[in-house]
Parts: C-alpha cells; structure tokens; sequence
C-alpha cells in the first residue's frame, strides 16, 4: 500500500495481516510498553506482566488489564497518545455504521473496526490482539485514513447498539432461515387448518342434536389429553424422591486464582 491511498474495501485487510505476523513476533521487550512508564504502571509491574504473558500465551497488557493492574480505558488513551492518534471514550450508535468491507457484526468484532458517520475517511479501531509496535504499523499503512483509537469494550458495545435490529430478527427468524423443517414458526398445512375449523363445527352440531352426548365426547376427550400430563409429573415426583441427596458443592475458586 504504501504512503498512497487505501480503498475502503481493503482496509480492514492491514490489521488482519498485522494480527497473522503477531504470532511470528520475536519476544516482547520493555521497548514495546515504555510508553506506560509515564504514569499508568511501574517497572516491576511490567516485568511482571512480560513474564506472566510468556507464560500464558497472552500479551503484557492483556495480563495487567485482567490483574486490575491497568484499566483497558488507561491503556488504550496511553496507546492512541502515543501513536498520535485521537481516543474514543464513548462510542454512540448513532455515530459509527459498519465499513464497506465488514458487513456484519462478527466481522467488526473479529477486526474491532467501525467506520465513524461524521468525518470522511474515519474509522474507530480497537487493536485488542495487536503488541504496540504493530499498531503503529497498521496506523502508517492506512494513511491517509483517520483513525482513532477506543478500547474493545466501548468497540463491542456499539457494534452491539448498532445491530441491536439484526440480532433481535436473529433471534426471532434465525432457526427457521436456517432449518425450516426445525422451526414452529411454519405455517400449518391446508389439511391442518381445515381439520382444526372443522372441530368447533362439529362439536356446535353435536350440542344441537344430543347435548349430554356431546358434553360426555368432549370430557372424555379431555381426559385422554390431560392424563398424559399427569402422569408425566408424577413419575417426574417419584424420580426426584428417590434420588439419593446431592453431595455438596465444592467451595468457589477466587477469581483473583483464576488463569487470565
């Protein structure tokens, strides 16, 4: 891409390929976080989240962001000033939409891009899986795009807001797009619909010829509907008596003994 301009479809291709070399990175070093020197953590804090971060796979800030050691807002308004970037505290739906490129809700999540409403050629980018090194990268390669940066938090919940209509008609029409034959929400077949308009008919010209009949048909077809119910409930009783008592619950793990 170079220092010319980046076409819209492509820009979320820079942090993916930025994201694929992160595993091939060679070892983090002081260098990476120096900028968290100056006010947010000392130097033993970051040695110790360097170390923790081999450990366990991670990167440092991912490790002091989830120890409480460092907080995602601090972290990513130290990183935007650091980059020479803008920071986003708070995202509004209304004032971010989806890039061309990323056309649903998983796809902004998976890259933490929005495209902002209001300015041209701006987007919000929240580089949760990237060392800082590589952000600046990204930054260079995506000139002359604007770009601000935000935690992907605040980046999740607008993705969130903004799809707020998609995910609601997933919800409701996700199965049957999916699975028809799985879903209630299919209309009844003719026959169906017949049959069910039909029994209210019947059983009206049944109470005018002969109502005590009528009444005894109808009890008893309750009774057939009812008495599987029943049954049901209480083999489920008897199954719950028998049952030997549960042994107790083992005591809780604390977070703070958690894995990160």
């Amino acid at each position: 891409m170079g220092g010319g301009r980046v076409r819209q479809g492509n820009l979320a291709r820079p942090a993916e390929s930025a994201w694929a070399q992160h595993n091939d990175a060679p070892p983090l070093s002081a260098s990476d976080y120096a900028f968290l020197l100056e006010g947010f953590v000392d130097r033993a804090t970051l040695h110790r989240a360097e170390v923790l971060a081999k450990k366990w796979g991670v990167l440092p800030h991912a490790v002091m962001i989830a120890n409480g050691w460092l907080s995602a807002s601090d972290y990513y308004r130290a990183l935007a000033l650091a980059c020479g970037v803008p920071f986003r505290g708070e995202i509004r739906p209304h004032e971010v939409a989806a890039p061309a490129a990323l056309r649903s809700a998983r796809e902004c999540l998976a890259h933490g891009l929005l495209k902002e409403r209001a300015r041209q050629d701006a987007y919000v980018f929240a580089p949760e899986k990237l060392r800082p090194n590589a952000v600046q990268e990204v930054l260079g390669r995506l000139a002359p795009h604007r770009l601000s940066l935000a935690s992907p938090g605040s980046l999740r919940q607008a993705v969130c807001d903004h799809f707020a209509q998609s995910f609601a008609a997933a919800a409701v029409d996700g199965l049957h797009a999916r699975f028809p034959d799985r879903s209630a929400k299919a209309k009844l077949a003719t026959w169906q619909r017949l049959l069910l308009g039909s029994l209210p008919l019947a059983f009206g010209a049944a109470l005018m010829l002969d109502t005590q009949p009528a009444i005894r048909a109808l009890s008893l077809a309750l009774v057939f509907i009812f008495l599987p119910v029943i049954a049901l409930r209480v083999f489920a009783a008897y199954d719950l008596l028998r049952r030997p008592s549960e042994k107790r619950a083992p005591p809780r793990i604390p977070d703070a003994e958690l894995p990160v």
